[in-house]
């Protein structure tokens, strides 16, 4: 060719990710067990929200403040991770229930993975075993 170009067509790119989502990281250890944190993870369509510590009255403010920014994604599905959840008190159970009503409200999916035990137990009891998907 005259203008020392090629023929060649240009190779389509592959979409990126969002630069604010990050995969799940299969190596996150909770900083400090014995206080409540946090970690927000994208994996595919869903948003992960690994809780850690104790889910108590004094850390349902962050709780639902990270739940409400997770949902203002408009993922397909959150999924609350609860593998490092060491307790959870009634306080705890209702905002359990208060982020699933405004899930289905909003029609995302909501799943409770991965509880410990305790966790599970109260669960049972409460039968929110019975209202969540728990894997």
């Amino acid at each position: 060719m005259g203008d020392g170009g090629s023929d060649a067509t240009p190779a389509a790119a592959t979409p990126a990710a969002p630069p604010h989502r990050r995969t799940r990281s299969a190596t996150w250890r909770c900083p400090n067990p014995s206080e409540f944190s946090l970690l927000v993870v994208s994996q595919h369509l869903d948003i992960v929200v690994q809780l850690c510590g104790e889910l108590d009255l004094a850390s349902i403010p962050s709780l639902e403040e990270c739940l409400g920014a997770a949902a203002a994604e408009a993922p397909r599905r959150l999924v609350l991770d609860l593998s490092a959840l060491m307790f959870i008190d009634a306080a705890g159970v209702a905002a359990l229930v208060r982020a699933r009503r405004r899930a289905d409200a909003e029609a995302v999916g909501m799943v409770l993975d991965s509880p410990i035990a305790p966790v599970r137990r109260v669960l049972a009891i409460t039968d929110l075993d019975r209202e969540f998907v728990i894997r």
